[in-house]
């Protein structure tokens, strides 16, 4: 009797691991609209004048989701939650998700290097990171088109994580990529991008900070699935014999290159990090957003001690160097957007 009990609890545990470690059918998608794209004209076309900013915003998300799931749902399983995040979604799912990363002691605050992020992509970047660990499932770039379903390349019952080959040999590209939640490797991953984001790291190519670069860095050596090679045109069937595809990208849905938020832009300009001294040539819609906390240390001089003084500014595009006080007096003027964790000291006299 106790034998037959504990064959069949060994079974119920061996079950439930392995419905954990499947990968659920949520199919996470993200990205910018181009203005010039037929689904940025639809939107608008459904938008009603005189709708109130809240109802506008709603309206464009339900638009929005409406024209995702078009996109996708042909090829996707008949079980499968499309989840469509725009950037203020996105933003409040990372700060959820990463108080759970702390709870797990996998991080201990992946939000304030989220946040510390200028280019839009590198922050989608580590979010879709975060939000596989958190619940697993695909992630999509909004600009992806399927050509074949899509358990043509995830099989959702025994894959844990999949991944597509870059045409850069020692790449990942991750504007498709699949996992099973909690998997030990995207902790790797999501641990390794908080550290080269906290310690300003650019290395040799703009995808090296959060990007394909550094998902291959960390994933490589767990050998994830990664039968299809993204070729610059579509994704095919790794082998030089095989011409079977199963994606596609839509260029009308990129950021245009002349952007002042495209990333290799950015990262040619040492402008990546909200915190840094470097970062001054581009405001970004995050920094629009908040408001600018100066404080600035100064001389005394009749005892060589230091005071502090603090002003509030609106949008100011180079914040230290537009202070209307600094002059040598001034020790040094301390730069932070408020909302956002990490700061800078800007030394007076460079």
């Amino acid at each position: 009797m106790w034998f037959a009990i504990r064959v069949v609890t060994a079974w119920l545990l061996c079950f439930l691991r392995g419905q954990a470690e499947s990968i659920p059918s949520i199919i996470w998608v993200t990205g910018p609209w181009s203005p010039q794209s037929q689904e940025e004209e639809r939107m608008h076309r459904n938008l009603r004048p005189g709708l109130s900013k809240t109802a506008v915003s709603l309206s464009a998300r339900s638009v929005a989701h409406e024209v995702v799931s078009a996109r996708f749902k042909q090829h996707l399983p008949s079980d499968a939650d499309i989840r469509y995040l725009t950037d203020s979604d996105m933003d409040h799912s990372a700060k959820k998700i990463s108080e759970r990363l702390a709870e797990a002691g996998v991080v201990p605050d992946a939000y304030a290097a989220y946040s510390n992020l200028r280019p839009p992509a590198y922050r989608a970047d580590l979010w879709r990171y975060m939000a596989l660990w958190d619940e697993g499932g695909v992630y999509l770039d909004m600009n992806i088109h399927l050509l074949a379903p899509l358990t043509t390349w995830v099989n959702f019952k025994s894959d844990t994580l999949v991944m597509v080959q870059d045409r850069p040999k020692e790449c990942y590209w991750n504007a498709m990529m699949a996992a099973a939640p909690r998997q030990r490797p995207l902790e790797e991953l999501i641990r390794e991008v908080v550290t080269r984001i906290n310690q300003h790291w650019y290395g040799h190519d703009p995808l090296d900070i959060t990007g394909p670069r550094v998902a291959y860095f960390i994933l490589h050596s767990t050998h994830p699935k990664a039968e299809y090679r993204w070729d610059g045109l579509r994704v095919r069937e790794q082998g030089s014999d095989s011409y079977r595809s199963i994606a596609r990208k839509d260029e009308t849905l990129h950021y245009a290159s002349d952007s002042d938020n495209y990333y290799p832009k950015l990262w040619g300009s040492r402008s990546v990090f909200l915190d840094e001294a470097g970062a001054r040539n581009f405001k970004s819609a995050v920094e629009r957003d908040h408001r600018w906390k100066v404080e600035v240390a100064r001389h005394d001089h009749a005892d060589g001690a230091s005071a502090s003084s603090e002003i509030q500014n609106e949008g100011v595009e180079h914040v230290a160097d537009s202070f209307p006080d600094r002059g040598s007096d001034v020790r040094s003027v301390h730069v932070k957007p408020e909302g956002v964790p990490s700061a800078l000291d800007w030394p007076a006299n460079p």
